[in-house]
């Protein structure tokens, strides 16, 4: 675990476009959009070469909601198109998931509930991400 000051830096992501995290340990994005920059940060190396690279702190738990509202007069990207952005990263950087430990699909939609959560099974069982990650609905 990355350690700044003595102290353990870990980010845990709470994806809801309305309701609020558990508690202050969380940080809060409201769109898919949020969630692809608080995962990621674009840094250039030198002017001719920006690569993507991971976030400061590293990952511990994503807490998904489905549903994310409407964007305009459409529906806004899904938690599960964030999920599917997570685990493609994932495979193309195993660093990224190196450090997750728990995924909660918190989702009011039963299928996304379900969507959510079989995305991350799949992907433990077939060592993209931890094989001991606890995905909790």
């Amino acid at each position: 675990m990355t350690e700044k000051n003595g102290l353990d830096c870990k980010m845990k992501i709470y994806l809801d476009d309305i309701r609020d995290p558990y508690d202050d340990t969380w940080t809060l994005v409201r769109s898919y959009d949020e969630f692809v920059l608080r995962v990621f940060t674009t840094v250039a190396l030198s002017a001719e070469d920006p690569i993507t690279h991971l976030s400061l702190d590293p990952i511990t738990h994503i807490s998904f909601d489905h549903d994310l509202g409407m964007d305009g007069e459409v529906e806004a990207l899904s938690g599960m198109d964030a999920a599917k952005f997570f685990v493609e990263k994932c495979l193309d950087d195993p660093a990224l998931a190196e450090n997750l430990q728990e995924v909660i699909v918190h989702s009011a939609n039963p299928a996304g509930v379900q969507n959510i959560a079989g995305l991350f099974k799949s992907a433990s069982k077939h060592g993209v991400l931890n094989q001991n990650l606890i995905i909790k609905l």
